[in-house]
């Protein structure tokens, strides 16, 4: 998927578990091994890290929007009416826990002083 690399290979015959934190301690071929039958590259390996966003930001699991990575919005976006998030999925329900108790809202209208009026109660509209 992130093609092949060029120069010398420094570690071949890698063999880890997952639960490594450092690749150097997986098991693998002498470090620098010159004899390495990887000249041509068809056994690199790629990577994909899972990204975790600050306690004060939302992650959007299936991406932004406007493509940009890490895929973490800020609170702000978070149930503003703006899909910031590929499946909305800022914008579910079930992610925006309405505030305060009593709180009214106008949902669903054309336009932003008509539409299906909602309460705030217990948290959930």
């Amino acid at each position: 998927q992130y093609g092949k690399g060029s120069g010398h290979v420094f570690l071949d015959e890698v063999n880890c578990f997952g639960s490594e934190n450092n690749l150097t301690v997986c098991n693998h071929a002498t470090f620098g091994d010159t004899s390495s039958n990887c000249w041509d590259h068809a056994e690199d390996a790629g990577v994909l890290c899972p990204v975790f966003c600050p306690d004060d930001m939302f992650e959007c699991t299936t991406g932004r929007t406007d493509g940009l990575q890490p895929s973490c919005i800020s609170a702000e976006q978070r149930c503003d009416n703006v899909s910031d998030c590929l499946g909305g999925e800022d914008e579910l329900e079930y992610n925006c826990p309405c505030g305060p108790e009593g709180a009214v809202r106008l949902v669903d209208g054309i336009v932003p002083h008509q539409g299906r009026l909602e309460y705030c109660k217990n948290g959930r509209w």
